[in-house]
């Protein structure tokens, strides 16, 4: 879930990226990129299983919802929605989100969220369930609030502040 700002499996090629970055540019020229792509795209596919609405395992009104949504983005994407992606407002929140990381130290709402990559990372606020729903191939994924995903998430941020000496 996008608990932190990425889906649950965001974090591990997060991690992945900023460990080959810091590999340097050589490393990025000796590198095979489409082997690389093929392997992050692997990995992502594991991490979050993306699926037709119809072969998601969901209720009827979640799945009439995502129907609705999907047909509203089965039209062109106007540019209006286009300034609202590369609009940083959507990104800003307030303090009680960013201490609670999120909602993440705070009871869930029973409720699901659908997100789109057009929706504010905070969207999902708080949410036991949420369904990612990519308008491109209009597919979906169905995401479960897990803490094992944040503290995951927080073992990686320390291995590259130890692996960087930013501890």
């Amino acid at each position: 879930m996008r608990g932190t700002g990425t889906a649950p499996g965001d974090i591990e090629l997060i991690y992945k990226a900023v460990i080959d970055y810091m590999k340097g540019i050589q490393w990025l020229r000796d590198t095979d990129i489409e082997a690389l792509h093929k392997e992050v795209s692997e990995i992502y596919k594991t991490i979050v299983p993306f699926k037709s609405i119809c072969d998601l395992n969901i209720s009827d009104r979640h799945r009439l919802e995502l129907e609705k949504l999907a047909d509203r983005y089965n039209e062109v994407i106007t540019p209006d929605q286009l300034r609202e992606y590369y609009d940083h407002k959507k990104y800003e929140s307030g303090i009680w989100k960013m201490i609670s990381i999120n909602g993440w130290l705070l009871p869930t709402y029973r409720s699901t969220s659908i997100v789109t990559p057009l929706d504010s990372p905070w969207k999902p606020y708080r949410r036991r369930y949420v369904i990612l729903y990519q308008p491109a191939d209009r597919k979906c994924a169905v995401m479960r609030r897990d803490y094992k995903w944040l503290w995951r998430s927080i073992k990686y941020c320390i291995w590259i502040m130890i692996r960087f000496r930013l501890l």
